[in-house]
């Protein structure tokens, strides 16, 4: 039950957060701003509420950002306890692209950065393991 009330909390939050963010940086890459307000600013905001929501297991919501991004962006996660974790990266066919991160970390917040100066514009997948039983994965979209 815990873990189908996470999935429904970081599905939640995914669809109401992507948006904004897809927006603001849209604009933000345009040289506009999203309804008179500063996007930057927005995102800011966006972010911090994001990093507040914690879900069942101690470790909390994983996201990127700027998504969408050229040439690179910041994937952000937490970990609640000691414990091997890896980040790899995937096409959208399923191919692995990258591993960004294969080492013991500490608990707390970690934040590793994807450089996608030499792949393709599209979707990419990342997929966050910690241990043995918690996995996170999120999708980000590199415009070229």
């Amino acid at each position: 039950m815990k873990k189908t009330n996470t999935y429904i909390l970081s599905i939640c939050l995914f669809v109401i957060f992507t948006p904004l963010l897809l927006q603001a940086e849209v604009n933000r890459y345009q040289g506009g701003s999203y309804d008179g307000y500063d996007s930057a600013e927005s995102e800011k905001q966006i972010i911090s509420a994001i990093r507040t929501v914690p879900d069942n297991t101690g470790n909390s919501l994983v996201f990127n950002y700027p998504n969408p991004f050229n040439p690179a962006t910041r994937i952000v996660y937490w970990t609640s306890r000691i414990s091997l974790v890896t980040v790899k990266v995937f096409d959208v066919a399923g191919k692995q692209v990258r591993i960004l991160v294969d080492e013991i970390q500490t608990l707390g917040e970690h934040e590793v950065d994807f450089q996608a100066g030499n792949l393709a514009g599209g979707v990419y997948f990342y997929q966050i393991q910690v241990g043995d039983e918690d996995f996170r994965q999120g999708k980000m979209l590199l415009i070229k």
